[in-house]
């Protein structure tokens, strides 16, 4: 009997590719590449969320800090305002003090220098009306011609205004005595124009003190 040859076209040994490596990849491979991507997505995605949360903190921490700001600006603003007005009203104050504060030395020095050596004045006293200031003097003379004489001085006075002689009568001594009776004018007793009066009679004097010093220096500087 003649034998019997059986062919098969199923392989005997595993396939294997012409360069000798096999046709696919293993499960480990797959599991490692895709923990990999996993993780560098988890960290991309916190690495998103760390910076979309930290720039709402920085733009919540400049709200703040700009309503602190504004606050303390309105705080500010308020307190300088209150000072201010409190320092203007102490100014106003001072200055309508001054205003209506008189400067009686001037007045003094007039009668002093405008009074006769034959009449003396005794009394001397201030009272406020609806006119304003008014001063009442009592004296006596030692002559009518001395009183006229006294009244015509003090009638150009410019301090006084609609002054007025009575009350008349002869002393036990035969001296004439009288009431002498006047407004001041306050706008001459002003001591706001006393003060700048002095101011401007200070100031020449210490420009000249200063040139006269310059020059003393330049006269004594050795060349």
């Amino acid at each position: 009997m003649p034998p019997k040859f059986e062919s098969s076209f199923i392989p005997k040994g595993p396939l294997v590719s012409g360069a000798g490596m096999p046709l696919t990849h293993g499960k480990g491979e797959h599991t490692l590449l895709g923990f990999i991507a996993g993780l560098l997505f988890a960290i991309s995605a916190l690495s998103a969320i760390g910076v979309f949360g930290y720039k709402f903190y920085l733009n919540y921490a400049i709200d703040n800090m700009k309503e602190e700001l504004e606050a303390g600006r309105v705080a500010l603003e308020t307190e300088t305002l209150s000072e201010i007005t409190r320092l203007n009203n102490r100014l106003l104050a001072t200055e309508a003090l001054v205003d209506s504060h008189l400067a009686l030395s001037p007045l003094f020095k007039f009668i002093d220098v405008s009074t006769l050596r034959t009449v003396r004045f005794n009394d001397f006293s201030f009272t406020t009306n609806e006119k304003g200031l008014a001063v009442t003097i009592e004296g006596e003379a030692k002559s009518y011609a001395s009183l006229a004489l006294q009244a015509d001085l003090l009638n150009k006075s410019p301090y006084f205004k609609e002054p007025v002689f009575s009350d008349l009568r002869l002393d036990d001594r035969g001296n004439v005595a009288f009431t002498f009776e006047a407004l001041v004018d306050g706008g001459k007793l002003s001591y706001r124009k006393e003060v700048e009066k002095l101011g401007a009679k200070v100031a020449p004097v210490v420009a000249t003190s200063t040139a006269t010093t310059t020059r003393s220096t330049a006269t004594t500087t050795p060349r």
